[in-house]
């Protein structure tokens, strides 16, 4: 993906948005944009109780409003259903029930203070009335899906802490992944299983339908929505709400240059996230929310010429016998620390060069590493080097080759390996949290070290891979209460429009506090969206 263009975001806001031919203003307060239409002059094609935008955690909307006796219809822009959702493989929801099972304690004022502190040590952009909505719909979300739907959940595969080192942090638990038989299933099996049974209560799925309007009445209500199908524009009239879960702007170069406070080069998300659902938004006066974060997660390039990329969630970068500096060969984080947290140190400016310090950053680690653990791009396959990677027989020569500073590193490493030896780092308190010393980063099982996230890089030969800022998605959008409900520029709710997932302003501000809270923001808005507008089940 490119650098930020010179594009400023004065300019974004002058023009960058355009809805269905309607010039649309983008963002801030005050600027309110009339329909292009009327609706009473609308021939509307179709009509739904409820009109889904977005099939991946929005499908929990689809379901609980089909649930509650709603004919609801999902249209998808890409060509098949899940989106970016597909890729995960949990959600995180605290005090659920298989903690109990398992002897977890885990109380609920401890977790709701966990997750406001997170959103305030990341900058506190957040409401508490959404962040206590999903504490409140999250129980009642999971019991629809356990008792009435029969669907199992499982700990096993996601026993790792949350993710800040912080007062209410648990050290496993929260994080709960569909099952079968007793095992985790990847969510590429689970959207199949969603789908058939929203269609076994009536739900419709459109896919190669990308909206491309919303739809008011003279009051601003929004009733209903403009897509396109096969060639041709259809107005679908929606009696009680449209939910946009449409995703995030990950493929948008102008809405990233506009709002992020740092390039990415690489995104997990579905390429059709393109800030659709924020840019209709937009154009009739809602808010946006949290538009300058994202769930932020390092990439590993493999190969510079197909801009290949592999997210390092940890289990490389983490591991004793790595290191990660960069070109003037300082470390400038806690290697072990968690994918969002580590990906948050990219963001620094250098004043006095005006530019991204720590952009690029190298992983280096040395032959006791490559004897023990997976490289990036290996498919985890332990003592197979990928062609990607440098490889020299002394540092000097590795920082030839990847244009590092060389008395930089060599600074650097001294500090780094005696430290090592003696299982400390003063400078980034690497291998100190409940996190560092789990099983994502550490290696618990190994006698022959001190700290088990910290181990010398002294033996040749020495490996260096591209370590660069990525992104699992944005998670700034249209912002929303507690129900779901999308808010105007005067922080009142718009009528009969809901907003989930990367759609919507993250529900924690910035932060990420656990695995699955990005999965689990869009169900549980979903269910608490859906519950509101067909007016029943939770309030």
């Amino acid at each position: 993906m490119s650098e930020k263009t010179n594009m400023d975001r004065r300019s974004f806001l002058k023009g960058a948005a355009l809805v269905g031919g309607t010039a649309a203003i983008m963002g801030v307060a005050g600027c309110q944009s009339a329909p292009s239409e009327a609706s009473d002059a609308i021939e509307w094609d179709e009509e739904y109780d409820v009109v889904v935008l977005g099939s991946g955690t929005a499908i929990m909307a689809a379901l609980t409003a089909a649930r509650n006796e709603a004919k609801v219809l999902v249209v998808e822009k890409g060509s098949a259903i899940g989106g970016t959702s597909i890729l995960a493989g949990a959600f995180w929801l605290p005090c659920n029930p298989l903690e109990k099972e398992k002897g977890i304690e885990d109380k609920r004022e401890d977790a709701v203070a966990y997750a406001k502190a997170c959103a305030d040590a990341w900058g506190g952009k957040y409401d508490d009335a959404v962040i206590e909505s999903y504490f409140d719909n999250g129980l009642a979300m999971y019991d629809m899906l356990s008792n009435e739907f029969g669907y199992t959940f499982t700990l096993d595969l996601y026993a790792k802490p949350d993710y800040f080192n912080i007062d209410g942090q648990l050290g496993e638990g929260r994080s709960v992944g569909f099952s079968q038989d007793g095992k985790h299933i990847k969510h590429a099996v689970v959207w199949p299983m969603l789908q058939q049974k929203c269609e076994e209560l009536g739900v419709e799925f459109r896919t190669g339908a990308p909206a491309t309007e919303l739809v008011t009445d003279g009051s601003g209500a929004v009733v209903g929505v403009k897509i396109e199908s096969k060639s041709s524009i259809k107005a679908i009239k929606a009696n009680k709400g449209v939910v946009v879960g449409t995703g995030g702007f990950d493929f948008s170069e102008d809405m990233k240059s506009a709002f992020l406070p740092a390039p990415f080069s690489y995104s997990m998300a579905v390429q059709t996230n393109t800030g659709d659902g924020q840019r209709m938004g937009a154009s009739i006066g809602a808010s946006l929310a949290n538009m300058g974060s994202i769930w932020g997660c390092p990439s590993t390039l493999l190969d510079e010429a197909s801009e290949s990329y592999e997210v390092d969630w940890g289990s490389y970068r983490g591991k004793p016998g790595t290191i990660v500096v960069n070109r003037y060969g300082e470390r400038f984080g806690n290697e072990s620390s968690a994918y969002p947290i580590f990906n948050r140190s990219f963001e620094v400016w250098d004043t006095g060069r005006n530019d991204y310090r720590n952009i690029p950053a190298f992983f280096i680690c040395d032959s006791s590493y490559a004897q023990r653990y997976p490289f990036p791009g290996s498919n985890y396959e332990v003592g197979k080097i990928p062609e990607g990677a440098l490889v020299a027989d002394t540092v000097e020569d590795l920082c030839d080759q990847a244009g590092i500073d060389r008395v930089g590193f060599a600074a650097t490493l001294s500090a780094f390996n005696s430290n090592a030896v003696e299982g400390v780092d003063p400078t980034w308190c690497r291998g100190t949290s409940v996190y560092d010393l789990s099983a994502v980063s550490g290696d618990m099982k190994r006698d022959d070290i001190v700290n088990s996230c910290l181990a010398p890089i002294s033996e040749p030969p020495f490996y260096a891979m591209r370590l660069m800022p990525g992104s699992i998605g944005t998670n700034g959008g249209l912002e929303i209460d507690g129900n779901g409900q999308v808010l105007d520029q005067g922080g009142s709710p718009i009528s009969g429009l809901y907003a989930v997932g990367n759609a919507s302003g993250s529900v924690f501000g910035g932060a990420y506090p656990g695995a699955g809270a990005t999965i689990g923001s869009g169900f549980i808005m979903g269910f608490a969206a859906a519950n509101h507008m067909t007016q029943s089940g939770v309030e």
